[in-house]
């Protein structure tokens, strides 16, 4: 009898608290009152400003480039139509942050290929292939050291290991020796012996070796080009989490459309440069600085920060440049003599030199050095920096013949060191 009593209460309850609260409060599932729902229902009702806000609000937790991709969306002056993926972008956002990646990434993905630069924006806030930053097989022991040797330029001893490895149908050495091919690196360039290589390697499943296949089928190159094959090489390469593979589907990307970035190839580049891919770390860092917001451009230094720390010269170079002229970042001449000597053991980098030499000369960032000046000053001219020469001229009236003839000795003796990693792609 009791139960019955408390039944016949709740029944008679329930109408009561429905007349007392809105429907939307008993009812599950999110409110429109808040939060993405009021967003969304602001922007179908086609109230610009009051869905900018709100979705500004909702994308300032999330960094910097989730809110550059909501002032984007809506522009200047404000516009709905423009805005109209917004809701699908920020699904793609709590999909990333719920580790949902491969739907986050699908999504995202579809957005980028419908021309959608906002949604490409707020993508390289997340690493979406799960951080696999090393897919590629690990040499074997003797190997390991012959790629060492390799990459420190020692190629009479590393090539006949190399060679034997391969012959043994090792993928990893069946990369490394297609690789050497390709560019000619310790002997004479071959892209069909080349392809072989990569071939072996690829069939092996070595992720690396199916995008240098790709980019080979994909370029003129003395084969055959093949897109289909080459787009689904790279996917596959891209399915086992290599950076090169995002990298590569980017670049094609830009080689179609040059006069400026597909939202598609910038969802591909931060997925690389998400996994430590040092050249579209570098190029995202780039464009960004160029983008002119203001708010991406904490993001650019960050990742020019991490592609220099890897020893990229440009980076370093570029970096530099930024320190010295108080650009994007405060002003330190100090440092700016630091990064442009990390990229000093470069051939190709006479700018820096020529720039490091100015330091000295100036006594920026440096004690004043007239000869460390003329030396830096010297090397730069003798790589083919202009500039250099009339400084040479200016120090040379400054120091004595036998502080010159010491200098002069000096950069005659340099010698480039060999890359770092981020050179053996």
């Amino acid at each position: 009898m009791h139960e019955i009593r408390l039944c016949l209460f709740l029944f008679l309850l329930v109408p009561l608290l429905g007349s007392c609260f809105p429907p939307s409060s008993l009812a599950a599932g999110p409110s429109l009152e808040s939060g993405p729902g009021l967003a969304a229902a602001l922007l179908s009702k086609g109230d610009c400003e009051a869905a900018r806000t709100a979705f500004l609000a909702l994308a300032s937790p999330r960094g910097p480039l989730v809110v550059a991709g909501v002032q984007e969306a809506f522009g200047q002056p404000c516009s709905v139509d423009k805005a109209k993926n917004l809701p699908r972008s920020f699904e793609a956002v709590a999909l990333a942050e719920r580790d949902k990646l491969v739907e986050a990434a699908a999504l995202f993905e579809a957005l980028a290929r419908e021309g959608d630069r906002p949604a490409a924006l707020m993508s390289l806030d997340f690493s979406l292939a799960g951080n696999k930053t090393a897919p590629n097989p690990a040499p074997p022991p003797g190997l390991a050291q012959a790629q060492e040797d390799y990459q420190a330029w020692r190629y009479d001893t590393a090539m006949p290991v190399i060679r034997r490895f391969a012959d043994q149908g090792d993928p990893v050495a069946c990369f490394l020796l297609g690789r050497d091919f390709l560019w000619g690196v310790s002997g004479k360039r071959d892209v069909t012996q080349a392809t072989t290589w990569f071939e072996r390697a690829a069939a092996q499943g070595h992720p690396r070796a199916k995008v240098m296949l790709a980019f080979l089928l994909g370029e003129e190159r003395g084969l055959a080009r093949d897109k289909e094959r080459s787009s689904a090489l790279l996917r596959q390469a891209m399915a086992q989490g290599d950076g090169d593979a995002y990298h590569e589907m980017g670049r094609l990307l830009v080689k179609e459309s040059p006069d400026d970035l597909p939202p598609l190839a910038i969802f591909y580049f931060g997925q690389s440069a998400q996994q430590g891919f040092t050249w579209s770390m570098y190029g995202l860092a780039m464009f960004l600085e160029e983008s002119g917001l203001p708010a991406l451009l904490p993001k650019a230094a960050h990742w020019l920060v991490q592609t220099a720390e890897i020893g990229y010269p440009q980076a370093c170079r570029h970096l530099a440049e930024m320190y010295e002229t108080g650009r994007v970042v405060p002003q330190d001449f100090e440092r700016a003599a630091y990064w442009y000597g990390q990229c000093t053991n470069n051939r190709y980098e006479a700018l820096a030199k020529y720039r490091l030499a100015l330091l000295y000369r100036d006594g920026r960032g440096v004690l004043q050095d007239l000869a460390e000046a003329f030396y830096w000053s010297h090397l730069a001219a003798m790589h083919g920096q202009a500039e250099a020469q009339e400084l040479d001229k200016e120090l040379e009236a400054r120091l004595s013949p036998e502080t010159l003839a010491a200098a002069r000795r000096r950069a005659e003796k340099w010698t480039p060191s060999p890359p770092g990693p981020w050179a053996w792609r």
